[in-house]
Formats: C-alpha cells, sequence, structure tokens
C-alpha cells in the first residue's frame, strides 16, 4: 500500500485530520524562512495528537557544505521531539550523512529539474533510507515531470512530492508507482490546512489499487 506524508502540519486542527485520517508519516518543519515552520514547543505539542504516526523533521542545509553545528542543532530536535524521520533538503557530504544516520532514518529531498541525473543520487545511498523527489522550488505546490523518474533505481524507498493534490494523486500513482506520496500545499485552502482535504488525500491514495513493483533485492 502507497504510504501517505502529510507535510508542514503547524495547527491542532491539522495534526487531528491527520490523526483521523490515519496518515502514515506527518512532517513537521524546522526551516526558519519556511512559512510552515513550528517551534520545538509546537512539534512535542503536535506528538501527543499523532499517537502511532510517524514523525518526520524537514530541515534544509543553511549553508553549503553540511556543517558539524547544523549537524548538532538537527539531531538536538531529533532527540527533543523523538522524531523518526529526518528530511535533508540541500547539500551533504558522505561524512556528515553518515553522521546524521545515527540518529534517525534519513529521507533525502532531491529537486528535479531539467538538468536533473539520476547519477546525482549515488554520494547518497549509503546513508538513505529513503529519496524524495519534489519540484524545483520545494514547497511551491508546482508539479514536476515524472517523466525524468523512470530510469531511478528503485533500491531505496521511494517518495513523490511537488504539487500533489487529492485530484491528481491517483494519476500520479498510476504513472511514477512510488512507495509514498507527499504533499503540503496541496491540502491547503488559502495557506492553511485543510481537514477535508487531508481526509480527501488519503481516500483518493487508499483507493488506488495495490502496486506490486519490486523495489529492493
Amino acid at each position: 500500500m502507497v504510504k501517505v506524508k502529510i507535510c508542514g502540519i503547524r495547527s491542532e486542527a491539522g495534526a487531528l485530520a491527520c490523526a483521523e485520517a490515519k496518515v502514515d508519516l506527518v512532517g513537521l518543519n524546522f526551516v526558519p524562512t519556511s512559512r510552515r515552520v513550528v517551534s520545538l514547543e509546537q512539534a512535542q505539542a503536535f506528538k501527543s495528537l499523532l499517537p502511532g504516526i510517524s514523525l518526520v523533521g524537514v530541515f534544509a542545509v543553511e549553508k553549503a557544505p553540511f556543517s558539524g553545528r547544523q549537524l548538532q542543532l538537527i539531531a538536538k530536535t531529533v532527540e527533543a521531539v523523538e522524531l523518526e524521520w529526518a528530511q535533508i533538503h540541500g547539500d551533504v557530504s558522505p561524512a556528515l550523512g553518515q553522521s546524521l544516520a545515527q540518529y534517525c532514518k534519513i529521507i533525502k529531498a532531491i529537486a528535479v529539474d531539467d538538468r536533473f541525473d539520476p547519477q546525482s543520487l549515488e554520494p547518497y545511498r549509503p546513508w538513505v533510507t529513503a529519496f524524495l523527489f519534489d519540484a524545483p522550488q520545494p514547497g511551491s505546490g508546482q508539479p514536476f515531470n515524472w517523466q525524468r523518474l523512470a530510469a531511478i533505481p528503485r533500491d531505496r524507498l521511494f517518495f513523490l512530492a511537488g504539487g500533489l493534490t487529492p485530484e491528481n494523486v491517483a494519476d500520479a500513482i498510476a504513472q511514477v508507482q512510488p512507495d509514498g506520496v507527499d504533499t503540503a500545499s496541496g491540502i491547503e485552502t488559502n495557506g492553511v490546512e485543510d481537514p477535508a482535504r487531508i481526509l480527501s488525500f488519503c481516500l483518493k491514495v487508499r483507493s488506488c489499487k495495490e502496486i506490486n513493483v519490486s523495489h529492493r533485492g
């Protein structure tokens, strides 16, 4: 069954809707420049509303290259909120990636544009549990050309993001056959999480036929 990840939750109503819809993963944004950013205190409060749901901390490399200081900040957040996953945007060296993977499972976000090369994934494979393929501007709500993912080996969990909505997610699953789908803008109304759209998104995903793809062997 395709997993559902709802990202950017920042309200009690949004968290409760995720719990009611029984989503698989909820993303909490810790990127300071994001309009969806939450504090540690908010994240800890949301955790109590999301029993049995895996929490994902969303982080971005503020300055390249990824530094030891950034690693410490992420590790502190992972511990404080008891995050199961960290989703990383930006460039991370193999050494620091391996260090980060000691604290939790890692989702490496990959921006897919016209220059995307599947070989660019190789440095991350030793330490990621999943790849999340997103639009060139994450959080923009804009889909990208899914055909660019056709040649990617399925030896890691594969999440699809980028402009997914209740209206197009079934088509995305049929075309791409991901392990999971991720949305933030797609479940918002006027920039705010919409409980009805969260439920609709989950129902659309779960109405899709189970996909049997030989990913990892």
